[in-house]
């Protein structure tokens, strides 16, 4: 299985890079199919990646059926991203989840 975690994280840097405006917004629909995430396990990894960074509160959540997600320009986030500090954010995406694992 691919890591998903950080190809996410990847993702999210290019989105903030490309970003014209302030916010980025998208849904996890469109990230499997940006990063191709086709198994099950890759699925519920991404999933477990947004979760974390929600519960950090470095990603906003706009609750739904289908929950989107936004990222606004000069959040901590957002500013490691712009940075390059993509192992940073993994790093703590992962801490979380297997803090929550305990």
């Amino acid at each position: 299985m691919r890591d998903v975690k950080c190809l996410f994280v990847e993702y999210l840097r290019e989105t903030v890079i490309d970003a014209e405006g302030n916010v980025v917004s998208f849904d996890l629909k469109k990230v499997k199919k940006a990063l191709e995430a086709g198994s099950k396990a890759e699925e519920v990894a991404l999933k477990t990646a947004l979760k974390a960074l929600v519960d950090l509160g470095l990603l906003g959540a706009v609750p739904g059926k289908k929950p989107r997600y936004d990222l606004r320009r000069g959040s901590p986030l957002w500013t490691v991203l712009e940075l390059g500090c993509i192992d940073l954010v993994t790093i703590l995406a992962d801490g979380h989840i297997k803090h929550e694992r305990r």
